[in-house]
């Protein structure tokens, strides 16, 4: 995928991209998409495993009146 993109033009990566993006929301989706689907392609012959780490926030901003 990543030597596709980089061998378009802008104009028909645009296009690609809208072709590519029809039945999904946005490229993050796309690309957690597409990756998932290569583990799945080799988990047979590679030991694999999808971690999807919960949602972040910064710890420092957070006031927590039993850590400080």
């Amino acid at each position: 995928m990543i030597d596709v993109a980089e061998s378009l033009d802008e104009h028909t990566l645009n296009i690609f991209t809208a072709k590519c993006l029809e039945c999904i929301p946005n490229t993050y989706v796309f690309s957690k998409n597409l990756s998932e689907h290569v583990i799945e392609t080799y988990s047979s012959s590679l030991p694999c495993a999808i971690v999807r780490p919960s949602m972040g926030t910064n710890f420092f901003n957070i006031k927590n009146k039993f850590l400080f």
